[in-house]
């Protein structure tokens, strides 16, 4: 039983070898997938892009609305009456023409017989005058629909940034596993070389069974990383919205991308952002509409005309009659519901204002903070890249005094920890240098994502 247990670890690496292998020979046969082929395929099943899209939809919906405002309006109807009522009968013979000298007979007037009138009429009205208020909502939902194309955009770029970031998280933690890989493979051959000298009577029991130990932390780190390959890889196409599991991914070129100078935020300022120009955008509609408003203190004129059927029957014995008029209005007094609705048009143009110069000061900080970011990222960069040529004749420097006895195994295994670890690290402030030029492009209202794929 303790042999079984002291088996399960090792054969449940090889498992996940095997395992990973397997899904290697797959990826291998299908088209790779590229940063730029993933944010296209974001930008249509990511639930930001449809959220973008429905806004868009609602603006436009109340442009059309605002539009019709100028237009005249036209409706008609039948209404169908039965009644005794003495003024109902009266004139309804008259707009019927079917009124007599004998329906003058006082008993006729006071007590008539009932009847039917099947009255169908259209109405046309028409706003000739408004002081404006129709082409100032017109103008305010036009800038509003510029608004929420811009905000649109704004979710594209926060689409190709999210994904960006997501598939460099999958790249790292691929590097992760072959760092770990190779940490495994080179702790193997240390533990292969220290069981040789126990047998030998070489080195003492101790340092094979510390060598072992060393060993199953390399193959636990090993499935680790491989577990985060895993979750990685969901979180990418879960935000990419189709599966691509079998697809593999592009890595960057690592000294390609290192000697690329950081991007010139001067040419694009945080005043570019999309989302900038369009509380920009808003705040002007906020404008047009308190000006729409406050031009309904004004006079309003508006012109109808009016057509209409009387008839006994639904088709026969009818009449026919029309009017044509013209209305002059004038709002006196209405509660102080006008006021409150010019203060409310002015408190939100004051909130937009407001949100704007918070989301270009915090533009502005996060873009220098970035900065300063992606220079030290750089230099510790170069500080992990060194420190690996340094750690790889460290540990043969170790191994080889280990050999002569001049060394204990601690500092062999130390070494190939140290080694393990400076290329964790370097792995990790790669990646870390493109997410965060990635979001310094974002945060500058620079281009996401170039023809090359890279940030």
């Amino acid at each position: 039983m303790s042999v079984c247990r002291k088996l399960l670890p090792e054969l449940l690496i090889a498992v996940g070898l095997a395992f990973g292998t397997a899904q290697a020979g797959r990826a291998q046969t299908a088209d790779p997938l590229s940063i730029d082929e993933a944010i296209s395929l974001a930008r249509v099943h990511h639930p930001q892009a449809a959220a973008a899209e429905a806004q868009q939809e609602q603006a436009r919906a109340q442009l059309q609305q605002a539009k019709a405002r100028r237009l005249p309006t036209l409706s008609a109807s039948e209404d169908v009456t039965y009644s005794n009522d003495p003024v109902f009968a009266f004139g309804s013979k008259l707009r019927q023409a079917r009124f007599s000298s004998s329906d003058f007979d006082l008993g006729a007037l006071n007590d008539p017989a009932a009847l039917s009138n099947f009255s169908a009429s259209a109405t046309a009205t028409w706003t000739a005058f408004n002081g404006g208020a129709t082409r100032r909502q017109v103008d305010s939902a036009h800038t509003s629909l510029e608004a929420a194309k811009l905000n649109a955009r704004y979710s594209q770029e926060q689409i190709a940034s999210e994904i960006t970031r997501l598939y460099y998280r999958v790249l790292l933690a691929q590097e992760e596993v072959r760092v770990a890989d190779s940490a495994l493979k080179r702790t193997r051959e240390i533990a292969a070389d220290i069981q040789d000298r126990v047998h030998s009577g070489l080195s003492l029991e101790s340092d094979g069974l510390r060598t072992r130990l060393a060993l199953r932390n390399t193959e636990d780190d090993l499935a680790s990383a491989q577990s985060n390959v895993v979750l990685a890889k969901q979180d990418l196409f879960d935000a990419i919205g189709t599966p691509q599991a079998d697809r593999p991914l592009v890595p960057p070129d690592v000294h390609a991308t290192i000697a690329t100078p950081e991007p010139v935020t001067a040419i694009h300022s945080p005043d570019a952002r999309f989302d900038l120009q369009a509380l920009r955008l808003q705040q002007q509609a906020a404008k047009q509409t308190l000006a729409s408003i406050r031009a309904t203190a004004w006079p309003q004129v508006s012109t109808y005309g009016h057509v209409e059927n009387d008839a006994e029957h639904f088709v026969t014995n009818g009449s026919g009659n029309w009017t044509l008029g013209a209305k002059v209005e004038l709002h006196i007094f209405d509660g102080g519901a006008r006021r409150a609705q010019e203060d409310e048009a002015e408190a939100q143009e004051h909130l937009l204002a407001a949100r704007e110069r918070e989301t270009a000061l915090a533009a502005r900080a996060t873009v220098d903070s970035l900065q300063q970011q992606i220079g030290d990222l750089h230099r510790r960069f170069d500080t992990a890249d060194a420190a690996i040529s340094v750690q790889q004749e460290v540990l043969q420097t170790a191994r080889d005094r280990y050999a002569a006895g001049l060394d204990s195994i601690s500092d062999v295994l130390s070494g190939e920890s140290d080694l393990s670890s400076a290329e964790f690290t370097r792995a990790r402030i790669f990646y870390q240098i493109c997410i965060a030029r990635t979001e310094l492009a974002l945060a500058s209202g620079s281009p996401l994502v170039s023809k090359a794929g890279q940030p």
